[in-house]
């Protein structure tokens, strides 16, 4: 079999290259550009999208129209000139859940989140404001989903505060646990400060960002 196709046409072949054991799918480009593309047609032999489905030009460019599904990407280092590590997660997402805290008024808060390979950016929209009944901190009640939990370290982010009716100078401090809780308290101390049980209090929106290993 050869091949080369002819002017105008196309061609299937095997080992092209002896002994690579490679199949060839080739295409003479005569007066147009070259490259190949992928259509569907019915059981009644019309064409399903009048558009290919996907194509690859003459220089390896290839362009989909649907979703593309892998379990990996491998991009190049700096420079451009060898391949590193695979890029195995790759998320947009959005996390609803309660909050417990100063106030007993039903309160919830949405997180937006990313996650390229395994660092983790999340915007957590906890602008909230209400009056204070019991002095204690704010925290999430549900757990964010394993595959963005933080498993050694607990990232944290300076916050802005409203406690007793007052914007606070010194700011508080935004805390994710290893169970994927979210806390936060009034002083710039993970693990210290209550907000008071008198007046308005609440949280300014925050983002987090941190690798998970």
């Amino acid at each position: 079999m050869s091949t080369t196709p002819l002017t105008g046409a196309a061609v299937m072949a095997w080992n092209r290259e002896s002994g690579s054991g490679r199949t060839l799918f080739a295409t003479q480009q005569g007066g147009g550009t070259g490259g190949w593309e992928w259509m569907n047609y019915k059981s009644d032999n019309t064409v399903y999208n009048p558009n290919p489905q996907m194509t690859l030009d003459r220089d390896g460019n290839l362009a989909v129209t649907g979703i593309v599904r892998s379990s990996g990407l491998t991009l190049p280092n700096v420079g451009g000139t060898a391949y590193g590590s695979t890029l195995n997660h790759y998320e947009q997402t959005t996390f609803t859940t309660p909050i417990s805290g100063p106030f007993t008024t039903a309160t919830q808060i949405t997180c937006q989140i990313t996650r390229i390979g395994n660092m983790v950016t999340m915007q957590v929209d906890f602008s909230i404001l209400g009056t204070a009944t019991t002095a204690t901190y704010f925290k999430t009640t549900s757990q964010l989903p394993v595959r963005f939990r933080p498993i050694l370290s607990q990232p944290s982010a300076v916050v802005t505060i409203y406690d007793n009716s007052a914007t606070q100078t010194t700011t508080g401090r935004a805390t994710m646990d290893e169970l994927g809780y979210i806390s936060v308290r009034t002083h710039n101390i993970p693990s210290d400060g209550n907000f008071s049980a008198t007046g308005q209090v609440g949280v300014k929106g925050f983002y987090l960002t941190y690798l998970i290993i």
